[in-house]
């Protein structure tokens, strides 16, 4: 991968203390609202900071706040990962 290409995967796909850009929120209207106060909005670095097993929360960090989220939740925020955060 060329450090131009970028990669977009689905939060709960990103490996544990790997960084990358919020590209998209999928859903509804009103899991975007949902999401937006909590701080997550395109354009915003996250970090992923731990995941349980069984599909137990993941917790990211963001803007240096910690916050837990569910794998349903983070199926639908799509990160963009790029070489260099790999």
């Amino acid at each position: 991968m060329t450090p131009e290409e970028k990669r977009i995967i689905p939060l709960s796909k990103m490996g544990v203390n790997q960084s990358g850009i919020i590209s998209s929120l999928e859903g509804g209207g009103k899991f975007q609202v949902r999401l937006q106060a909590l701080n997550l909005r395109i354009g915003k670095r996250i970090k992923k900071i731990s995941t349980n097993p069984f599909r137990g929360p993941i917790v990211v960090e963001i803007d240096r706040s910690r916050l837990a989220l569910g794998h349903g939740m983070a199926n639908k925020v799509m990160v963009e990962i790029t070489e260099g955060d790999e």
